[in-house]
């Protein structure tokens, strides 16, 4: 009886490694490895999927804001969470801020006007807003070219 159990075992281990039956059609192919796969894997390498990106982080969405591309980086942020998005949106206020700031210094009132209404409508008010806006309310208007 044990002589028949062993003779069982024997008979499924051989049946399984029976299964080297080359595909219909293609030499190269042998149960479902291509040639070229079983050379890989003798060589050691083989075809790995790259990993996955790494999840953004804060830093990701601050390189977005330097890079100007403020959407971007409050999506980014969004994805962290929403403390992470207000800070970011403080981020983005306090730059565009800043370029106002130059192009009153400049003396180009119409820029400053322009970008105080996008930081006003898009973004938080921040102090540096709120001091920009002052100086852009104090700064005289320019006299339009050729008068008399």
């Amino acid at each position: 009886m044990k002589t028949f159990a062993a003779l069982l075992v024997i008979g499924a281990l051989l049946g399984g490694c029976g299964s080297e039956e080359r595909a219909s059609g293609d030499p190269d192919r042998v149960a479902g490895t291509t040639a070229s796969s079983i050379e890989d894997l003798a060589a050691g390498t083989t075809a790995r999927a790259a990993p996955p990106p790494p999840p953004p982080t804060l830093a990701d969405a601050r390189a977005a804001v330097a890079g100007d591309n403020y959407s971007l980086a409050i999506a980014i942020a969004t994805a962290l969470g929403a403390a992470k998005a207000d800070a970011i949106r403080r981020i983005v206020a306090n730059r565009i801020a800043r370029r106002a700031q130059d192009a009153l210094s400049s003396g180009d009132r119409d820029a400053a006007g322009m970008l105080l209404r996008l930081a006003g409508r898009a973004y938080p008010t921040t102090q540096q807003v709120r001091r920009v806006r002052a100086n852009y309310k104090a700064a005289k208007p320019q006299a339009p070219a050729g008068g008399p």
